[in-house]
């Protein structure tokens, strides 16, 4: 498979296997994978991890097992050395997994609605001061989305700059912008500037953002068949 310079392919994964196979995993994923007590969290994550390396198998065009992974200085998985300039990002929440493929830097996020928290406890966790204002009048259901709306698009934010929460979320406001929103950090480093933020359209439950370094990307959204 190819990618354009600007174009990013982004795969909806089903986690709906729960004798999920992980012959393609290698030895330290399938030991990592045993450490998972539970067995849901085990399948997911060799579901996951195993389209994730078939997918990069495809693309690369090697077998998936051949697939070298690493971390980078920060934890985010990437490819090896050697194998090639690909970015990738994995998210899964609920029953549903999304990996994102692109020829630049990427980070995607992915959360599920059902999901229930105490949203007015994490706005000054998540919020940068300047975003805090718009929670003040919010009823249960209408700030519970917005917050979780905007948790995903910082999540995919800093993940695909590589940090992590190691950038606290208050340190990030997010600007709207014809091209999607844009983020704005105090650090005196970074001021977000290279960075877009994609809603993107996903099954009822769902909220998921992409981030890339780069203003209308062509995403093409494809659903993953094993």
């Amino acid at each position: 498979m190819l990618l354009s310079e600007r174009e990013l392919h982004v795969w909806a994964v089903p986690l709906d296997d729960t004798t999920a196979d992980s012959a393609v995993l290698a030895t330290a994923e399938r030991a990592r994978a045993e450490r998972f007590r539970c067995p849901t969290a085990r399948a997911t994550f060799i579901q996951a991890r195993t389209a994730l390396r078939r997918l990069l198998g495809d693309y690369l065009d090697m077998p998936p097992q051949a697939v070298v992974l690493s971390r980078d200085r920060h934890g985010k998985p990437r490819l090896g050395a050697g194998m090639g300039a690909l970015q990738f990002n994995v998210s899964h929440s609920g029953r549903l997994a999304l990996i994102a493929l692109s020829r630049a830097a990427v980070g995607i996020d992915l959360e599920w609605r059902k999901v229930d928290f105490a949203w007015r406890e994490l706005v000054p966790i998540c919020c940068h001061p300047a975003e805090e204002a718009e929670f003040h009048d919010a009823t249960d259901a209408g700030g519970r989305e917005r917050l979780l709306r905007l948790w995903t698009a910082k999540e995919a934010y800093l993940k695909g700059r590589g940090e992590g929460l190691g950038l606290p979320l208050t340190a990030v406001r997010l600007q709207a912008s014809a091209a999607g929103w844009r983020p704005r950090t105090e650090a005196p480093w970074d001021d977000g500037q290279g960075w877009w933020l994609h809603s993107l359209p996903l099954p009822t439950g769902y909220l998921g953002c992409l981030a890339t370094p780069f203003p209308s990307p062509l995403i093409r959204f494809r659903p993953w068949r094993r």
